[in-house]
């Protein structure tokens, strides 16, 4: 019986390595640096606007539309799902993704683009948040308590800089399909936690648009210079 190379046994399948597919990769490089750019510009045309307009029509707009929407069951889904984002289950889950992608690709290589970026992203925000010293929208319509300064959302930033490190860090791992549905669940949940905090009372849009342009941003940027050095160690 002949053997067909082009089909060896599932243990040699199994055997092969996991780690991420150079193609793959370099194929991210130019959308990488199109979309840190943007995000880039987006966040420090943001920053200008309140540092010279703290308090701006459009903020005021969206600020009374949200007060507008808020109804008992609302407000209970949307403060539980803005709490499960707060800092210990974001950690959580963080952890959680760097055990399975560091399982998955035999490598230490989302360590350091999800891991790097989940680590750089709250850095960013705390010390923008006491440069720009802006208030948080009035404590009198609040459904959670905070007590930092409000521009940019911490909590957008995080979800942002998450959705994206992790999208790009799993990438070539999956399938196109797979890419599609993971980016779009993705999406639409860094979509609603911002959302979620201009409801719950805590924050301006602005703060909001800029924290998920930051976080993009970081995650961008982080996984730019990951992949430069990843690229460098497989063709050497």
């Amino acid at each position: 019986m002949h053997k067909n190379p082009e089909n060896p046994p599932a243990s040699q399948k199994a055997s092969s390595p996991a780690a991420p597919s150079l193609a793959d990769l370099l194929t991210l490089r130019g959308r990488l640096i199109r979309s840190s750019l943007l995000g880039a510009l987006l966040f420090c045309s943001l920053w200008v606007l309140n540092s010279q307009q703290p308090t701006n029509p459009l903020d005021q707009l969206i600020w009374q539309a949200s007060l507008s929407w808020r109804s008992a069951g609302l407000n209970t889904l949307l403060s539980a799902l803005t709490q499960a984002f707060n800092t210990l289950p974001m950690t959580i889950y963080v952890l959680l993704a760097l055990t399975l992608l560091t399982w998955r690709y035999r490598s230490p290589w989302p360590l350091a683009s999800l891991g790097g970026t989940m680590i750089l992203a709250p850095l960013t925000v705390t010390l923008i948040k006491n440069l720009v010293d802006r208030p948080r929208p009035s404590l009198a319509h609040r459904l959670v308590e905070e007590s930092t300064y409000s521009f940019p959302s911490g909590h957008s930033t995080s979800t942002a800089a998450f959705c994206l490190a992790l999208f790009l860090t799993a990438y070539p791992a999956l399938s196109k399909r797979s890419r599609r549905v993971l980016g779009v669940g993705l999406g639409g949940l860094a979509l609603t936690i911002g959302f979620s905090r201009i409801y719950v009372g805590v924050h301006w849009a602005s703060d909001v648009l800029a924290g998920l342009a930051l976080g993009a941003t970081i995650a961008c940027l982080m996984h730019l210079l990951v992949l430069s050095l990843y690229t460098r160690s497989q063709k050497s």
